[in-house]
Parts: structure tokens; sequence; C-alpha cells
């Protein structure tokens, strides 16, 4: 349950004095260990510390919900524990995976950005470890040969795990058929190097997730959701997550976010990332113009917007369901697994196929004029 608003503040005294800058620091600094973040990072580190055959992670959920927070606290928690145990060895890598400038998803810039995590010398020229083939960075083929020193790279570096933050940014290829071999070139990279690879991205992951039987037998997945309305302790856990972050405001007047908590939620659909982005440009600009107290004014200055908010939740609800194990679900695979029926194929907005599905030659169902003009 959310505690009563009672005693000192929850940051340093001395910030009140300090300067903006050092103000906005402390709170762009401090993470809440909610429950659902709590979770998925729980269940990342379960995996990456006994993998077993397991080769890939896939952690998805709304954007603005912490999957961010999520990557950096669990490459901290690595460093952390793996460091000291063998110094030569890069205990984890983490890398990023930028939004295309095109149309298509940018696959060397990622070859080459995850080799640098690495820490690998001449990416620009670089050397096959096992048999010395010098490649240039201008040829043809580089993506080929910056793929395979980066397995190589895996393989001789071999970090606990491989983690790739937005993954979703993998999704944006012109075609369907580009899109699985975008997948199937992750896949089989884990395969080969034999390290652990985490992909945290977006819900546009969830159609890959059991692409085939194969990801199902050597992948999992873990899911970061935001917190519904409709579950009372998820109610709970955002109000709480709501309160801390009025604790930990370093302003001369405590703002009254609880008294806000409705506006709150329905301008972050329940998402604690986005809480703490709208309240941080509040801050600053609390900040700025010299106010002791953080206004409800300055919140819905800085709020989304509805239509902001309606394509957020719209994303969210799209697919936010797909671990439920509903009836339908269990009714399906029963009748697969023991009769031997195939369950009905459903439409896949991820197919690469055209909007029509018309067969060639059957015209589309419209009205005939009649009579003449």
């Amino acid at each position: 349950m959310v505690k009563e608003k009672s005693g000192a503040p929850q940051f340093p005294e001395e910030l009140l004095s300090s300067t903006n800058d050092e103000k906005e620091k402390f709170f762009e600094n401090y993470h809440i260990a909610h429950p659902h973040l709590s979770k998925a990072i729980r269940e990342v580190l379960d995996v990456i510390n006994n993998s077993g055959k397991r080769s890939l992670i896939m952690v998805v959920g709304p954007s603005g919900v912490g999957k961010s927070t999520l990557f950096k606290a669990v490459v901290s928690n690595v460093i952390r524990n793996y460091v000291a145990q063998n110094k030569g060895q890069i205990p984890i890598v983490g890398v990023e995976a930028l939004a295309p400038d095109s149309s298509n998803f940018d696959i060397k810039d990622f070859y080459i950005r995850s080799l640098q995590a690495l820490r690998e010398p001449l990416i620009d020229y670089k050397i096959y470890y096992e048999d010395d083939q010098e490649i240039n960075i201008g040829k043809k083929d580089v993506n080929r040969e910056l793929r395979r020193s980066l397995e190589n790279a895996l393989i001789y570096r071999s970090p606990k795990a491989f983690l790739i933050d937005e993954a979703q940014h993998f999704t944006k290829v012109s075609s369907g058929t580009r899109l699985f071999n975008q997948m199937d070139l992750v896949k089989s990279m884990a395969s080969l190097s034999k390290v652990l690879h985490v992909m945290i991205g977006t819900y546009e992951l969830v159609p890959f997730l059991n692409q085939s039987g194969q990801l199902s037998r050597r992948g999992i997945d873990v899911h970061l959701p935001r917190y519904k309305v409709e579950n009372k302790k998820d109610m709970e856990a955002f109000a709480n997550a709501v309160y801390s972050f009025q604790r930990i405001m370093p302003l001369e007047k405590e703002p009254d976010l609880m008294s806000n908590i409705d506006f709150l939620y329905s301008r972050t659909i329940g998402c604690v990332g986005i809480l703490k982005d709208w309240l941080f440009l509040a801050f600053k600009d609390t900040l700025l113009s010299k106010k002791k107290h953080l206004s409800m004014d300055c919140l819905k200055k800085h709020a989304h917007s509805i239509d902001q908010c309606m394509t957020m939740l719209l994303e969210a609800r799209e697919y936010e369901e797909y671990d439920v194990e509903t009836n339908a679900k269990v009714n399906e695979y029963q009748m697969l697994l023991y009769q031997g029926i195939m369950p009905e194929k459903r439409d896949d907005k991820n197919n690469g196929r055209g909007k029509g599905n018309n067969k060639p030659g059957v015209r589309k169902p419209e009205r005939d004029k009649v009579g003449t003009n």
C-alpha cells in the first residue's frame, strides 16, 4: 500500500542549495525498482546465470515502460558480479540498435558498433582470427565479413551475454522476406558464437517470438508490461511509483502528485518510464522558473496529448495479452496435439504480403450501376 506522506524528504537536504544541474542530475539518475521492472530484471539475470541451451532472450514491452532501465540494470549487475573473476574477459556487451535513416535497418552500422563495444582494434581493417585473412571495410561483401568478425569476437571474448537495446529497429526493413531473414541472422549469430543474445524492444518483436520450432526451443521471452487500471495490485504499484517520485524531487515544497494520480495515470497509460520523463520535464521547468513547488499547470503543460496517449495505448493493447494462455489458445493446441486439426490461419500484418487477399480474376464485391446516364 502507499504510505502516508510524512517525515523528511528522500533526498539530501544540501541539494536544495545546489545548482539546477545538480538537482536535475539527481532526479534523472534516480531509478525506482517497481514490481514489473524488478521481476523482468530477475528473469533476465536468472537466464544469464543459467542459460543452459538457451541462446536467445526477447524482452518485450510497450514504449516508455522501462526497457532501457532494465538494459542498464542487467549490464551493471553482470559487471559487478563477474568482472573480478577474469579481468581479461568482457563480462557483458551492450549495444543499441539505432533507428535507420532510410527504410532499411543499417546492419553494417550495427556490426561496427558491436565490435566497438567489444573493444575490437582496427575495425576499419578487420582480420579473421582463425585464418589471418584481412578484410577491407570498403569491399562489397563487407556486411558478411563484419558479421564473421563479430561472431569470432564474441567467441574469443566470451561474454556472459550480448544485449541489444531498441531491438525493434531490426524489423525496419522494406519486405517481409528480408524481415524474417534479419531475425534469422540474429539467431544464427547466437548459435554460432554460443553467446546468449538478449534482444530488448517494443511489441514489434512479438511476431518473431515463436517464429520457428528451433526458436521456441532455444529462446525465451520476458514480458515487461505496463500497469493496468483494471488490476488493483497494478494500481497500487503505480501509486507507489508516483509517491516515490514525489518524495525525491529536490524542491523546497514537496509536490502533491498523489492528489493528481488519475491524471498522471491517464497521460502515461501506466508506464513508469513515461511518468518519469514527464515529471523530469516539469521539474526542469519548475527550476528554471525559480518556483518552490511543481504546480498542476506545469504538469498539464508537459503532458502528452490525448492523441499521443491514444496511439501509445492502441499499440500496447494490440499485443500486451500475447503471453496470456486463453481458452481459445489451449483448445487450438489440444486439437492439433491430439486430433491433428490445424488451427485457422490468422492475418499477420508483418507477413510481408500485400493488402489484398482476393484471387486473381475474382472481382471485389461492389454494387453495379443500373440504368443509363
